[in-house]
């Protein structure tokens, strides 16, 4: 009873709390200009392309090209998305370890960053509430936006929401559609995260069925490009589900899948433009990705180290590729990972040392070329983090592989690739967090590095 209570007296008073705190802060004209910013600036909308960026936009509720808030879904409703997503983007700021004075102001007054999250997730439960209360249809946008920010939450009870409103958006979605495939594709995501992954690949799977097209067709059908990274990343959850599970002889059919038709879609752009040449090198991103996860399968059934090793070499040069492109705007010729077999008189432990010496400490931010333009800049900036995670993880994995050889020699060049791969985390873990490395792999780099340091000094 008490905490039915608290959840009405929160839906009736948070609008007018909100505007009050407002107004005391910024005051009447403060109040109103944050609001149009926030409604005409910053949730902007972006206009359609042939690559389909815009399907990867937040929709707030106003379009994805118009973007804001719907006015029909009156005032108090849009003044409580528009604050959901100011919080929403204070904690995602603060996530990747930023610390301008404005988000350390709010940190002082809200707490902890997390705390940003909660309170989107509050402002939009009250206007789903509101509108439910109301009698007016809840919009699949605002849901949607609902479930992102529970996920990112990622509590129990948050999840359990985000499956419940998942599965509705699921129901009133048009079959064989992409947005319908990308919703059974998060409905995968949240069962691997409940630890079902049994389930998770049954959704996966079903997410492949675009137009309700089976899989083999998909080989041969003219996709967009929203829908050929779609179909990418699928294969790609599959192959790393498997190969984290050791199923490596299952791993290996969404493996070859993927790269084949990463390859196929990446030799057909043509066009040259910020927005092509990201979703070409997305593609080749991808691909590398599958040679990561070949590399462990290569290596834990046969122990084939110079195998995995070439393919941890092509992955690493790419994904540097692949950062140095966004990094400097310089576009490239379009390439694909490849399956190189290394020689058979190749020495194993001589591979990882063939690798070009990178600059970690220069690609730090994306380029302007893809910064700048609104649709491009979330994309492009979670792909250099993807890619600098790739690097750390295939350099980790070298590195462990090596190790397994058990002789000086091979220790050295370990301890070589911890060591990059240190510096493509940062360093540090304040400096990896703010490039999107998690803490507990900054912290296995500098242990096994320590260790490793050791070990050759008592062999020398």
């Amino acid at each position: 009873m008490a905490q039915d209570f608290r959840r009405v007296s929160t839906l009736v008073l948070l609008p007018p709390l909100l505007v009050i705190s407002y107004i005391s802060a910024f005051g009447v004209v403060g109040f109103v200009g944050f609001h149009l910013w926030l409604e005409h600036v910053a949730m902007a909308g972006s206009e359609a392309t042939p690559d389909g960026w815009e399907l990867e936009q937040e929709d707030w509720t106003g379009g994805i090209e118009k973007g804001g808030t719907d006015p029909s879904l009156g005032m108090p409703v849009r003044i409580a998305l528009r604050s959901a997503w100011f919080f929403q983007h204070w904690a995602d700021n603060n996530a990747k370890g930023g610390n301008s004075p404005s988000a350390s102001a709010l940190t002082m007054l809200f707490g902890r960053p997390e705390r940003g999250l909660e309170l989107a997730e509050e402002y939009i439960r009250w206007a789903i509430g509101y509108l439910v209360a109301a009698k007016k249809t809840v919009p699949p946008a605002l849901l949607q936006r609902h479930v992102d920010v529970l996920e990112s939450i990622g509590t129990e009870s948050a999840m359990m929401d985000a499956w419940k409103e998942t599965v509705f958006l699921y129901s009133t979605s048009s079959p064989g559609s992409l947005e319908r495939a990308k919703l059974i594709f998060k409905m995968g995501n949240l069962m691997a995260r409940n630890n079902n992954p049994d389930k998770a690949v049954e959704f996966w799977k079903e997410a492949l069925k675009i137009r309700d097209m089976d899989e083999e067709s998909l080989i041969t059908a003219e996709l967009t490009p929203a829908e050929q990274r779609h179909v990418v990343d699928v294969y790609l959850q599959l192959s790393a589900l498997y190969s984290v599970r050791k199923e490596f002889q299952k791993a290996l059919e969404p493996q070859i899948s993927g790269m084949i038709l990463a390859d196929r879609f990446l030799h057909k752009q043509a066009e040259v433009s910020p927005a092509h040449e990201l979703h070409r090198l997305y593609l080749g991103q991808r691909g590398s990705m599958f040679l990561i996860h070949s590399a462990m399968a290569q290596f834990a059934p046969s122990s084939d180290i110079p195998s995995a090793l070439r393919f941890l070499d092509n992955a690493i040069r790419y994904e540097t590729k692949v950062a140095k492109e966004l990094c400097t705007g310089n576009y490239q010729t379009p390439t694909n990972p490849a399956f190189n077999e290394p020689t058979s008189d190749e020495d194993a432990s001589s591979l990882i040392i063939t690798i070009p010496p990178s600059e970690p400490s220069t690609l730090l931010s994306v380029h302007p070329l893809y910064a700048n333009i609104k649709i491009l800049s979330k994309p492009s900036a979670t792909m250099l983090r993807d890619a600098r995670r790739a690097i750390v993880q295939a350099r980790l994995l070298q590195g462990s592989i090596l190790e397994t050889l058990e002789s000086p020699a091979a220790n050295k060049v370990a301890a070589s690739a911890y060591r990059e791969a240190l510096q493509w985390a940062g360093m540090t873990v304040e400096r990896g967090k703010s490039l999107g490395i998690p803490e507990a792999e900054v912290m296995d780099l500098q242990r096994r590095i320590e260790s490793l340091q050791k070990l050759i000094e008592l062999d020398s």
